[in-house]
């Protein structure tokens, strides 16, 4: 599957898509646990966990980095996957 990834945005965000730069911006907003706690897989929020579904996002050619469009800052991710 070969993705053809573009810079998406607004006037309040910004998606890019995901570099290996971007792991450790990423990993700040992602590492509070109060995030997943809902989520299926809840210990996201631990460094080796998040690492996993960074390089799966990495490796899927399918992830997005979201940014605050006034500021820059990374606020979250995105990742289209199992697209056909």
């Amino acid at each position: 599957m070969t993705l053809m990834q573009t810079i998406l945005e607004n006037e309040l965000i910004l998606l890019t898509p995901i570099r290996q730069s971007d792991f450790e911006k990423l990993y700040e907003v992602a590492s509070d646990p109060l995030i997943w706690v809902q989520h299926p897989s809840w210990d996201r929020y631990k460094k080796a966990v998040f690492l996993d579904f960074f390089n799966v996002a990495m490796e899927s050619k399918g992830g997005y980095v979201i940014r605050e469009q006034k500021t820059g800052e990374i606020i979250g991710s995105s990742r289209y996957y199992e697209y056909n």
